[in-house]
C-alpha cells in the first residue's frame, strides 16, 4: 500500500515537473538527440544513415495524415502532433548534421540557421502556427533538402540538372500528398488548398535561388582534411607526407601552423569526400587578399576526383611567387559552391620550422 503511494506521488510530482518545464525539456532532448545524431550519422551514402532518414520522412508524412486525413481515429489524431514534431525535429537534425559537413560555414550560413531553426524550433513554431499549410511547408522544406542529398548519392552525379530532378521529385511526391489531403471542399483543416499550393511554390522558389547562389552546400561533398605546406611526397604505403610549419605553443592540438615562411613553391593539399562511384570536379582556387579589391583570384586548378574512400580523395595543387600578406585556398565545385577553404598567411621572416603531417 505504501510503495502504491510512493508510485503514484512520484508520478504526480513527474508530471507536474514535465508541465511546469515543458518549454526547457524538449529543446534540451532534441540537442541531446543533436549530439546522439552527430556521432551517429557517418556518411551519406551509408545503408543505415538513409534508412534512419527515410524513416523519419515516412512517420512525419504519416504524422501529417493522421492529423489532417478524414478517416483518423481520435486517439490517433492526438499523438500525431508529437509524432510529427519528433519526426520533424529528428530528420532536421540529420539534414542539418550532413549539410553543415558539406562547405564552408562562411557562404552557407544562412541556409544552415534555417535548418537549426526548425530543428530545435520545432515546439515553438508548431504552437504558434498550427496551421496547416506552415506545417506542410515545413515538412516541404525538409523533403526538397532530403531529396537533394539523396539523389546525388544514388545517382551517382552531380550538376545543375540532378539539382531539378530532386526538386521536380520532391515537387510531385508533395503535389500528390496534398491531393491525398484534400477534402471535398478544396479544404485542408480550414485552409485553401489554393493558399497552400502558392507557399510550396514559393518555397520551392526561395529553394532555387539559394541553389543557385551558391549558398546552399555541395552536398553530397565534404572537404575531410585541408592543408598548406612546403612540400609533398608519396609514402611507401599509398600515404602523403606532407611538410608543413610547425604548431605554435598556443595551439597545442594542431598538427601544423598557418604561417608559411617562404614565396613559393607552396602546396595545397586536401582530401574531399564523395559518395562511392560519383565522379565530379573540384577546383582549387588560390587566393590573395587585397585591401583595396579584397580576394583576388590568382590560380584557378582544376581537379578530378573519385569518390568511395572513407577518409575522402587525396589531392594537391601548388602555387609560386606568393606575396606577404593574407591567402586562402578556395575549393570549389565546377558551378562555383565552396567545399571548404584553407586560411594562411605569408611572412616576409624566412625562418622555418618544418613538420611533417601524414595522409
Amino acid at each position: 500500500m505504501i510503495h502504491s503511494l510512493v508510485m503514484k506521488r512520484a508520478v504526480t510530482q513527474t508530471k507536474k515537473f514535465i508541465e511546469t518545464n515543458n518549454r526547457f525539456i524538449m529543446p534540451a532532448v532534441l540537442l541531446l538527440g543533436f549530439i546522439v545524431d552527430y556521432f551517429t550519422f557517418n556518411r551519406v551514402d551509408q545503408l543505415f544513415d538513409n534508412l534512419v532518414l527515410l524513416a523519419y520522412v515516412i512517420l512525419a508524412a504519416g504524422s501529417l495524415v493522421a492529423l489532417y486525413g478524414t478517416k483518423t481515429s481520435a486517439r490517433i489524431a492526438r499523438i500525431a502532433p508529437f509524432t510529427f514534431q519528433y519526426a520533424i525535429g529528428g530528420l532536421f537534425s540529420g539534414l542539418f548534421i550532413f549539410y553543415f559537413r558539406s562547405g564552408s560555414i562562411s557562404v552557407s550560413f544562412p541556409f544552415l540557421i534555417v535548418l537549426f531553426v526548425l530543428m530545435l524550433g520545432s515546439d515553438y513554431f508548431y504552437k504558434r502556427f498550427p496551421k496547416a499549410s506552415f506545417q506542410l511547408v515545413v515538412f516541404y522544406v525538409a523533403l526538397i533538402s532530403y531529396a537533394n542529398l539523396v539523389v546525388p548519392t544514388f545517382t551517382k552525379h552531380m550538376s545543375l540538372w540532378t539539382f531539378v530532378g530532386a526538386t521536380l521529385l520532391s515537387g510531385a511526391v508533395m503535389y500528390g500528398f496534398v491531393s491525398l489531403l484534400d477534402r471535398p471542399q478544396s479544404l485542408i483543416r480550414g485552409v485553401h488548398r489554393t493558399q497552400v499550393e502558392r507557399r510550396l511554390i514559393a518555397t520551392t522558389i526561395i529553394f532555387a535561388l539559394l541553389y543557385v547562389t551558391n549558398i546552399i552546400p555541395p552536398i553530397p561533398l565534404s572537404m575531410k582534411a585541408g592543408i598548406v605546406g612546403y612540400g609533398i611526397t608519396r609514402t611507401s604505403d599509398s600515404g602523403y607526407y606532407v611538410s608543413a610549419e610547425e604548431a605554435p605553443w598556443y595551439l597545442p592540438f594542431s598538427t601544423h601552423g598557418t604561417t608559411l615562411h617562404t614565396r613559393g613553391p607552396v602546396y595545397a593539399f586536401t582530401s574531399i569526400f564523395a559518395p562511392t562511384e560519383l565522379e565530379t570536379t573540384i577546383i582549387h582556387e588560390w587566393q590573395r587578399f587585397d585591401d583595396t579589391e579584397g580576394w583576388v583570384t590568382t590560380s584557378r586548378i582544376p581537379m578530378n576526383i573519385t569518390g568511395g574512400r572513407e577518409d575522402g580523395f587525396r589531392g594537391y595543387s601548388l602555387s609560386n611567387n606568393l606575396t606577404p600578406g593574407s591567402w586562402r585556398v578556395t575549393v570549389r565545385t565546377s558551378r562555383g559552391q565552396v567545399v571548404g577553404r584553407i586560411r594562411f598567411e605569408i611572412s616576409e621572416d624566412q625562418t622555418q620550422k618544418r613538420t611533417s603531417v601524414v595522409y
